[in-house]
């Protein structure tokens, strides 16, 4: 059967993805180690930010963030998944931007073991979040 259209929408939805499974990296032990979904709340544009930038501990505005790539994914111990979701990285790099746009002085740092930009233009707007030292390659944190 042929089908004209003018597009196709793919949306398969997503189980995210529960790191106390792992216990590594604090998150369920130290109240500021998030998970992505939960810091977008906290890194909304700059104009709505000044009532939700704030780590969840002492609700004080966050100077130094670091995110770590690749927990739960692209591994084939049990608990994991042994594939890469092909968003998290750019969804990081966002987060990146945001946070450098509301406080140009915040210290951002990603830890990967690389990092996948899928689509057209992804790979600029890696460029764009990347200023060094904020993307740091660290096989220790990722393994």
């Amino acid at each position: 059967m042929e089908v004209e259209v003018g597009a196709i929408v793919l949306a398969p939805g997503y189980e995210p993805f529960d790191p106390r499974v792992r216990g590594d990296y604090g998150y369920g032990k130290m109240e500021n180690v998030v998970t992505a979904l939960t810091l977008k709340g906290y890194c909304v544009p700059p104009v709505l930010m000044k009532a939700r930038y704030r780590r969840p501990s002492d609700k004080k505005h966050p100077h130094r963030i670091a995110w770590i790539q690749c927990v739960g994914s692209r591994r084939v111990t049990p608990g994991d998944n042994s594939y890469c979701s092909a968003v998290c990285c750019t969804y990081t790099q966002k987060q990146v931007i945001l946070a450098k746009d509301h406080d140009a002085e915040a210290e951002c740092t990603v830890f990967h073991n690389d990092i996948r930009s899928f689509g057209k233009d992804f790979e600029r707007f890696y460029q764009r979040a990347e200023i060094s030292p904020e993307f740091a390659s660290s096989e220790a944190m990722c393994p």
